[in-house]
């Protein structure tokens, strides 16, 4: 059923995410003040945790060798995510397609000046609000059947709009949640991108190779890898570390990209 079963973790942890953020959404006015807010805390990370490595590695390998299957957990991945998952695939295709360039909507350059990127925190807050919605469903048909579009979107506005039925004070939870999750997301690829180089295929992305960092993001650190062969599994994606330049020749953080300050 699975392609590769490691990636049985990235089921596993995208389901406990939907679960918390089902619990927590019934939670608000009931839960204390403190329980859901320590639960908001949990779900921005996990938010963030699936585009940059569920959804990420969704797009590049899907998980399961049906296509019924992997068409139900897009549906249900994008309530993780607080969009339609094509719409994300597409947004993710065209970053890879331009990797940080002025043509890419996520660069971190396109709303600079003078070639240097914007500050983190307009990057960060800005980025989940300039997103072209009505632009990457065009562009998605070109990579998704129609009659999958309207499954994943007609099932997110069916279940976002029963939240709302169900409890305003939820929905606007759960909204809120999801915008800060994508501001994080958004903060993370400033990260992978701060200072590299557009157009060159071996500097275009910031590597990170701690141990727990990568434990607990599954290889994610290993970024410029990542770009050089998006194609290549994450469970193998270390194996392209040999054929990069040395880390001396371009961009590598200490600890975890969170710390892109610490550049060596």
């Amino acid at each position: 059923m699975l392609r590769h079963r490691a990636d049985a973790l990235l089921i596993v942890l995208a389901l406990l995410q939907l679960a918390l953020m089902g619990s927590a959404i019934n939670g608000v006015g009931r839960w204390p003040s403190w329980a859901l807010g320590l639960a908001a805390l949990v779900l921005i990370f996990l938010i963030c945790t699936n585009y940059q490595v569920v959804a990420h590695n969704f797009i590049h390998q899907k998980f399961f060798k049906s296509p019924a299957l992997n068409a139900l957990f897009a549906a249900i991945n994008g309530l993780n995510l607080g969009v339609p998952s094509f719409l994300y695939h597409a947004h993710h295709v065209n970053h890879h397609q331009f990797n940080n360039g002025p043509e890419d909507r996520s660069s971190t350059l396109r709303y600079g000046r003078n070639q240097k990127p914007e500050s983190l925190l307009a990057y960060a807050f800005l980025s989940p609000l300039r997103t072209p919605l009505g632009t990457l469903f065009v562009e998605s048909s070109s990579t998704h059947a129609r009659a999958r579009q309207v499954f994943e979107l007609s099932f997110f506005v069916l279940v976002v709009a029963a939240v709302g039925f169900w409890s305003l004070g939820g929905l606007t939870f759960y909204l809120l949640i999801s915008y800060l999750g994508q501001v994080f997301a958004a903060a993370e690829n400033y990260w992978e991108h701060w200072e590299a180089v557009p157009g060159d295929r071996f500097k275009n992305a910031v590597s990170c190779y701690s141990g727990w960092y990568n434990l607990i993001w599954f290889n994610n650190g290993y970024h410029q890898e990542h770009h050089y062969r998006p194609s290549l599994h994450w469970t193998r994606v270390r194996e392209m570390r040999h054929e990069l330049p040395q880390e001396s020749e371009r961009p590598v953080v200490q600890g975890a990209h969170w710390f892109y300050w610490r550049r060596r």
